[in-house]
């Protein structure tokens, strides 16, 4: 029986596409970082791409598909104010090692391994998958300063609603008074 039929393709992402679809993989982002000790390449989800489960979580070692807790922890850390409780992110990662810091003798299926310095590994990983959603720039930064400069420069002009805003801005004359009505 048939389960799936995608057409082999030299490129990962094209792989993604014929497994998950378009839609999917318009909401992957790219991920390549390394540290002393890992080498991460792959994809992760926008917050926006989450489920209810780890099962969408692919991580592989040295290019084998494998099944460790305290990677999986350590993706999740990266999202830690990104998605709500209950929800978990979508990643297809690699992490390369060096080999002899791997041991795939754990279990017959070698799916469960033990990583040497396995606890810095995953701060690593987490660090790594950080920084690239931090640079994604997937939540817009609000910087007050620019708002109530805007504000400012339309004070005199008929966009600006008729509200209570336009009150407030002729009555404060400190821009540092509204910042702070802006933050209160």
């Amino acid at each position: 029986q048939e389960l799936i039929l995608a057409p082999p393709t030299p490129d990962k992402l094209g792989n993604i596409v014929n497994i998950f679809g378009r839609d999917f993989a318009k909401l992957l982002l790219s991920v390549a970082g390394e540290t002393d000790l890992v080498n991460v390449t792959g994809f992760i989800g926008k917050p926006a791409l989450n489920r209810a489960d780890k099962s969408y979580i692919f991580t592989y070692v040295n290019g084998r598909y494998i099944r460790n807790k305290q990677l999986i922890d350590a993706i999740e850390r990266a999202y830690a104010h990104l998605l709500n409780t209950e929800r978990y992110p979508v990643a297809i990662l690699n992490f390369e090692l060096p080999y002899d810091r791997v041991d795939v003798n754990v279990h017959p299926t070698k799916t469960t391994i033990r990583i040497e310095k396995e606890e810095r590994v995953c701060n690593d990983i987490t660090e790594i998958l950080r920084k690239q959603l931090e640079t994604a720039n997937l939540v817009p930064k609000i910087e007050p300063r620019k708002i109530v400069q805007k504000f400012l420069e339309k004070e005199n002009s008929s966009e600006l609603p008729s509200t209570d805003i336009r009150q407030i801005l002729k009555q404060k004359s400190n821009v540092m008074q509204i910042l702070q009505d802006i933050k209160n």
